[in-house]
């Protein structure tokens, strides 16, 4: 590929419902340390705290004394007895990381708390919108005279839609002049439309 980018193709194949999960804890270990080896890498990184892939890709570069770097953008519950053993899983295989990055400061909250990640290890980078393509024109805002609060995601539970939903109504308590813009589509879709 261009600029020297390699791909790497696992040799695995989907076993349960299109998944090689459970075959990348078992397989994956000697492919990665041999790619990771044989490129002479020095900083690995890895996206989606719970991906199966990137925890073994990640406890094999540890082992092979290269350092580590996660960014995570999702917001897990502690409540769900599904997120209390993804979280479980984050604290053993996340314990040894160098560093963390995360898309807000929610998200390092919750990311901190949940993989017991030291938050001076851990840095916020925002999600951002490219200027350069997307300009609003002021001429049409809409309503005029009005506390603008926008939220561009997909709306379900793992991108926090569940705290915008139990904020909004406090928000209009506060401030009555506030009005939501919501942008995207997700399971959590008719929770906020029950709130108009």
């Amino acid at each position: 590929m261009a600029n020297g980018l390699k791909v790497y193709h696992l040799p695995l194949l989907p076993v349960l419902r299109n998944d090689v999960a459970f075959f990348a804890l078992i397989n994956l270990i000697p492919v990665v340390r041999q790619i990771l080896i044989r490129e002479h890498v020095d900083i690995c990184h890895g996206h989606l705290s719970t991906s199966v892939t990137m925890a073994m890709v990640m406890i094999v570069a540890k082992a092979c004394g290269i350092k580590t770097v996660v960014t995570e953008h999702t917001h897990f519950v502690y409540n769900d007895i599904g997120c209390i053993n993804l979280n479980k899983m984050c604290k053993w295989y996340l314990k040894d990381i160098d560093a963390a990055i995360c898309v807000s400061h929610a998200c390092k909250d919750n990311f901190t708390l949940r993989a017991k990640i030291n938050p001076y290890h851990c840095f916020t980078i925002p999600n951002a919108v490219d200027t350069n393509k997307f300009s609003p024109n002021p001429s049409l805002r809409y309503p005029l005279n009005k506390i603008n609060i926008v939220c561009v995601s997909r709306l379900t539970m793992r991108k926090g839609v569940d705290f915008l939903v139990d904020i909004i109504p406090r928000v209009l308590e506060v401030c009555p002049n506030a009005y939501f813009i919501i942008g995207g589509d997700g399971d959590k879709t008719p929770l906020l439309k029950e709130l108009i």
